[in-house]
C-alpha cells in the first residue's frame, strides 16, 4: 500500500507537472499563432498594395502607349500631307517642264521631211 500511495503520488505531481507543461505550450502555440496572423495580415495588405500599385503603373503605361500612337499617327498625316504632297506637285512641274523642252528642242532640230512640207506650203 505504500509503494501504491507513493506511486499514486508521484503520478499525480507527474501529471500536473505535464498540464503545467501543456498550458505553457498552449500559450506559448497561441502567441505564435497570434503573431503569425498578424504577419500573414500585413503580408495580404502589401500584396493588395503592390497589386494596386502595378494596375495603377499599367493604366498609366496604357495610356503612354495610346499618346504615343496617336502622335505617330498625326506625324505620319503630316509628313505625308507636309512633305509627300509638295514632292508629288514638284514632280509633275518638273515632268511639265521637261515634256515642254524635249518639245522645244525637238521642234529647233527640224526633221527633214518635215522642213520640206512646211516649205512646199509657204510656197
Amino acid at each position: 500500500m505504500p509503494k501504491v500511495e507513493a506511486l499514486v503520488e508521484s503520478s499525480r505531481i507527474a501529471v500536473e507537472d505535464s498540464r503545467r507543461e501543456i498550458q505553457e505550450v498552449a500559450v506559448r502555440t497561441s502567441a505564435v499563432l497570434d503573431t503569425t496572423r498578424k504577419q500573414l495580415e500585413r503580408v495580404d495588405e502589401f500584396l493588395e498594395d503592390v497589386a494596386g500599385r502595378a494596375r495603377i503603373q499599367l493604366d498609366r503605361a496604357e495610356m503612354v502607349l495610346d499618346d504615343a500612337m496617336a502622335r505617330t499617327q498625326e506625324t505620319v498625316a503630316l509628313v505625308h500631307s507636309g512633305v509627300m504632297k509638295p514632292l508629288r506637285q514638284i514632280e509633275g512641274i518638273t515632268a511639265g517642264l521637261q515634256a515642254a523642252l524635249r518639245f522645244l528642242m525637238r521642234g529647233r532640230a527640224g526633221q527633214p521631211s518635215r522642213t520640206t512640207v512646211d516649205e512646199e506650203m509657204f510656197i
